[in-house]
């Protein structure tokens, strides 16, 4: 993993900016402290509330509940990459995403999307590493774009990234963010849920990359790649299949991946007799 994000300054002029404004796109931050079991001085969402409302009951901490909206203060450019990012709230409308990737950043309409689920700990052999990656970097060279779609809060350093206005003091992280940035991605949308170093389930890039396929009549065909993975990518695979949208299993490379090979190689030697 490559390190991407160094400490980052906004005071710099955005082409594209003033679209963004216009969109009004939001993010988001929590408005109640409720403590976490395991630390009682941490709240769930993993962020450091300076004015924070303690909840009186002992509630189950909610995004939707617990979480409030606001003009989101974070987009620009990556260094050393250069790569344009967007911070959004994670009920931001679909629709409204493509139109930055395809209309403000210019990204020019796919012929194929394939949509990439994995996870951190999973090890492909160096040999199939090797073969999957070059098969990855051949298409994405191909199509000249690869976009990165995570939770924000799951960025490591990503608390180094300065608003674009100053009037507000950026939120201070307890967690120190799950996963470093690889720096050959175009395209950043990070959405944003309140919370800080916690499970992203790959639900909202899948619903992302189906928007960008069928939206706004758009016929772009998608392919969904499963590389390790785990039981939260279930429902994403399932929901894929029953839209027909193709999904390609690599053996041998981790997790979830094996299970499916595993039992479709028993549905495989059961059709021989």
């Amino acid at each position: 993993m490559n390190q991407l994000i160094e400490m980052i300054s906004p005071r710099y002029d955005l082409a594209w900016g003033g679209a963004i404004t216009r969109l009004k796109i939001q993010q988001r931050k929590c408005t109640t402290f409720i403590s976490k079991e395991t630390n009682p001085e941490c709240c769930v969402c993993n962020y450091d509330h300076c004015e924070r409302v303690k909840s009186q009951t002992k509630e189950i901490w909610n995004w939707k509940k617990h979480t409030t909206q606001d003009i989101t203060n974070y987009y620009g450019i990556l260094p050393p990459s250069n790569s344009p990012y967007l911070r959004c709230d994670i009920e931001t409308d679909l629709e409204k995403l493509c139109l930055v990737l395809l209309g403000v950043w210019s990204i020019a309409v796919p012929h194929h999307i394939m949509r990439m689920i994995g996870d951190a700990d999973s090890t492909p052999s160096v040999k199939l590493e090797k073969e999957l990656l070059q098969s990855i970097s051949d298409a994405a060279v191909a199509s000249g774009n690869a976009i990165a779609v995570g939770k924000w809060g799951n960025i490591h350093d990503c608390h180094k990234i300065w608003p674009r206005s100053w009037n507000k003091q950026p939120i201070i992280y307890k967690g120190y963010g799950r996963y470093n940035l690889e720096s050959h991605h175009t395209n950043y949308i990070f959405f944003d849920d309140g919370t800080c170093d916690s499970l992203d389930t790959g639900e909202f890039a899948s619903k992302l990359a189906r928007q960008i396929s069928r939206g706004a009549r758009r016929r772009i065909p998608l392919i969904t790649v499963l590389v390790g993975g785990t039981l939260h990518a279930l429902e994403s695979i399932c929901i894929d299949l029953e839209k027909q949208i193709p999904v390609v299993v690599v053996d041998e490379s981790g997790q979830l991946a094996n299970v499916f090979c595993k039992y479709l190689k028993l549905t495989e030697s059961k059709r021989c007799f």
